[in-house]
């Protein structure tokens, strides 16, 4: 296997480089980037229709990330779309060559770009690659349509939708940090995994919020306000688990053990963020969520 790594800062003319170098047959281009954007369809609308992945998140159209228009432009000149939400990796293949580029850049204007006010990057191309298992997680995944992208139905094939409705919320509406002060350690250290980057997202995050104001933005999410609603002076574990389950839409349907975990982490972010409730052991087993008595 052979490899070279991309300029960091200044990669637009390399990808440029690799794709008109390799890319000459229609279907032979692979595409993941989780991110999509109108700078992603200048760069690849011009080539031999070929396939394209993303992660297809409400929140992602709504913050700018991913560009519905230049998906609706790729499927109406042939593109096979997908959408999953479990997806991150960053990938262009060449089913001909059996050569990527691989990394870290989305194709958008601040992942692929030719100066300092892009992000810093890094992507290598590698020849001999293997992505057996990639365009296999890629027929799973969701197709779509314009249809559906005009109607806003973008990924029910991965693990949850992604997407708050009216009539109820996602699991992925709940943070996924197990710990506020962990994510709040975190921010400060500049340190963003895939939970870190969900949570920011999610709960409009900075890099200068405190730790205090972490806990507020916490409690002020539409799913916590009427999940405490609900809780009023105090509920058991078990009926706060049948809230989840009456209130959480997602596609495919959680397990128990999904709702049991979520459960409990809202146990302890809500004690966390928050003096005015405990975690009580009630009637012998069940564990409550009690409003403490002022």
């Amino acid at each position: 296997m052979n490899y070279r790594i991309f300029n960091f800062l200044k990669n637009k003319d390399e990808v440029i480089g690799w794709l008109s170098e390799n890319i000459k047959e229609r279907g032979e281009l692979f595409v993941v980037s989780p991110f999509f954007s109108r700078a992603g369809l200048e760069l690849i609308e011009s080539l031999p229709p070929g396939k394209i992945l993303v992660r297809g998140d409400i929140r992602d159209v709504e913050y700018g990330s991913l560009c519905l228009d230049s998906l609706k432009a790729l499927v109406s000149l042939g593109w096979e779309v997908r959408s999953n939400s479990k997806t991150h990796m960053k990938l262009l293949y060449s089913s001909r060559k059996k050569s990527c580029v691989l990394g870290s850049a989305n194709l958008t204007r601040s992942g692929i770009s030719n100066n300092l006010s892009g992000n810093l990057e890094l992507m290598c191309s590698i020849s001999n690659y293997d992505v057996t298992n990639v365009v296999d997680f890629f027929n799973g995944s969701k197709k779509l349509t314009i249809e559906i992208l005009e109607n806003l139905e973008i990924d029910k094939m991965g693990r949850f939708t992604n997407l708050s409705s009216p009539d109820g919320f996602s699991i992925l509406d709940i943070p996924q940090s197990e710990s506020l002060e962990k994510l709040y350690e975190k921010l400060q250290s500049g340190f963003f995994d895939e939970v870190v980057i969900h949570d920011i997202e999610l709960m409009r995050l900075s890099i200068n919020d405190s730790y205090e104001l972490v806990k507020v933005k916490f409690l002020d999410l539409n799913i916590v306000k009427h999940l405490l609603n609900f809780v009023g002076a105090g509920q058991k574990f078990g009926v706060i688990k049948r809230w989840l389950r009456e209130n959480i839409v997602d596609v495919p349907t959680p397990s128990n053990e999904d709702y049991i975990s979520q459960v409990n982490k809202l146990y302890s972010l809500i004690v966390e963020s928050s003096n005015e409730y405990e975690v009580r052991v009630v009637q012998r087993y069940s564990e409550w969520l009690i409003k403490k008595e002022a």
